[in-house]
């Protein structure tokens, strides 16, 4: 029996049986084959064969039958021709014509089939960050640059890109193909059959720029800030579009099932996956970041953008080049976006919650502990490395826009109050934008934070 995709799930086949001796069928509410056998003293007949899909599947059943199916959301939302004709079935058979394979389907099935044994067994001890080398490395780069290099991925990380200030309604991507016949499947040939909608007719974008270290908390403040902003400036757009690798890796359908395999193996991860210090990675965000930035350089009009940076090039270099590598890093968004004032943001949390010096209530969990308790279900290995120079050049930075927020972010700590009970602990925001002593309060309410003269490290704040 074949595999096939079923409302954005990839299914594997699976033989369910029912014998008239146990009375009883076990099920699979994805796809539920059943078997029934009269069984006699002289033979055994099979009497029939039934078939039945069930179209739709219960989120809470998906960690229940891993070993059924494979998670995927549909890889692409509707992609609209001017002549107004839905082409994101074309976009996703040419991206993932692969060798034989001529569906999306068959793709990542030949990428499990080539991974099953990627070099390394299952371990039964405590899960270990290793680097996925020989037959692993020998495999891996061939899935993984031919989604990233696709039309079907890039479209889908910027769909997964738009944000605006409530984050709980979802902004779609509005893009249209120009030329449905020319498609090829290679971004690099097809880019420029594409066009943004969101931003059209406008003539100047607004760029966000959110520095701060390694699991700070920059893409979960993306949404707020752009809240705040609208709050404090009623011309402040609403829409923005995102520039951040995380969003490319859980974009990734390849990325994931990577990072699937691995936690079933009871690995703690590929070390070279996502290199955590700059080293070489088997899959770069870097890449997809140009591929997206020149793609937006070549549009009429010019975007809003969020860019979360942890400034590590900062680290590089000789001394007198670094202020040079710091700025460079950014400065292609400026040009994106064709601004000159801008908005700086340097969100933070100490390195560990031991070295948080805040008074209770405003304590932070510490980018190291943020960073570790998600680095296996996202693949990435936490370094607390780069740590000081992000803060040091983010704070820099960001206080070099025209206007600029410094945030120590709490990263979801609790502390008990006068009553004893347990609540969350307040954000700490620093900002040359002085919101109205009424308009503080309810700020302050409605996000969780006090607004403060200047960022010190004393109990007493």
């Amino acid at each position: 029996m074949s595999s096939k995709i079923l409302d954005g799930y990839y299914l594997r086949p699976t033989i369910l049986v029912y014998t008239q001796k146990e009375g009883n069928m076990t099920t699979v509410p994805v796809l539920c084959v059943y078997l029934i056998f009269q069984v006699s003293r002289l033979s055994t007949t099979i009497h029939y064969l039934y078939i039945k899909i069930y179209h739709r599947m219960k989120s809470n059943t998906i960690s229940n039958f891993a070993q059924y199916v494979i998670p995927l959301p549909k890889y692409l939302e509707s992609v609209w021709t001017v002549q107004g004709v839905d082409c994101s079935l074309l976009i996703i058979k040419k991206s993932f014509e692969f060798e034989e394979n001529k569906t999306y389907d068959q793709f990542i099935k030949s990428f499990e089939r080539d991974t099953e044994s990627p070099g390394i067994a299952k371990s039964y001890l405590e899960p270990e960050w290793v680097d996925c080398k020989n037959s692993c490395k020998a495999t891996l780069p061939k899935y993984i640059n031919h989604e990233m290099n696709s039309t079907a991925f890039i479209l889908r990380c910027l769909q997964k890109s738009m944000i605006r200030n409530n984050s709980t309604i979802d902004v779609p991507l509005k893009i249209s193909c120009t030329d449905d016949s020319n498609i090829s499947g290679i971004w690099e040939s097809d880019q420029h059959l594409f066009k943004l909608d969101n931003f059209a007719n406008q003539a100047k974008g607004r760029l966000i720029m959110g520095f701060g270290p390694s699991a700070s908390g920059k893409s979960y403040w993306s949404a707020q800030i752009i809240s705040i902003l609208k709050r404090m400036d009623d011309e402040f757009p609403t829409q923005f579009l995102s520039i951040d690798g995380g969003i490319y890796r859980e974009a990734s359908g390849i990325y994931q099932s990577i990072v699937k395999n691995v936690i079933d193996k009871n690995m703690g991860g590929f070390s070279n996956l996502v290199s955590a210090a700059g080293g070489s990675s088997l899959f770069s965000a870097g890449k997809i970041k140009k591929a997206i930035s020149h793609y937006l350089k070549m549009q009429s009009y010019s975007p809003n953008l969020y860019v979360p940076e942890t400034l590590g090039s900062c680290r590089k270099g000789f001394n007198f080049s670094k202020l040079k590598l710091c700025s460079k890093s950014f400065d292609i968004y400026k040009e994106i976006t064709k601004v000159r004032s801008w908005v700086g943001v340097c969100i933070w949390q100490h390195v560990e919650d031991t070295q948080c010096v805040f008074a209770p209530k405003y304590k932070c969990t510490g980018c190291t502990e943020s960073g570790q308790s998600r680095e296996r279900k996202e693949g990435k290995q936490y370094s607390a490395a780069n740590w000081a120079y992000s803060l040091k050049h983010g704070i820099k930075y960001a206080k070099n826009a025209d206007r600029w927020f410094i945030i120590h972010n709490t990263g979801g700590r609790k502390y008990r109050d006068e009553k004893g009970h347990e609540v969350p602990c307040i954000n700490l925001i620093e900002s040359s934008m002085v919101p109205s002593d009424e308009m503080k309060v309810q700020l302050q309410q409605d996000y969780n934070c006090r607004f403060i003269d200047e960022m010190k490290n004393e109990t007493r704040v």
